[in-house]
């Protein structure tokens, strides 16, 4: 359902910009898409490792430290602070 209402929004923001706009706009989503799927799955895998001990909270920190530090670095690299 996610991916259809992505989907959609897409093909609407789309045409409304120029091509290289575009271009950078869809790469950015895409990638931001890839590394969100990555820390959901490095999520989902440490909560279940350790669904009954009391690492859960560490290991589930560590997946959300590893995602807010990429994205620290890649909002950084683009030149958003």
């Amino acid at each position: 359902m996610a991916g259809l209402i992505l989907r959609q929004c897409i093909r609407t923001i789309a045409p409304m910009l120029d091509g290289n706009v575009k271009n950078n706009f869809q790469t950015e989503l895409l990638g931001f898409l890839h590394y969100f799927g990555y820390c959901l799955r490095e999520t989902r895998y440490y909560f279940l490792r350790n669904l009954n001990s009391l690492l859960m909270m560490r290991s589930f920190a560590r997946s959300l430290s590893f995602c807010s530090g990429f994205f620290a670095i890649e909002n950084a690299a683009s030149g958003r602070y």
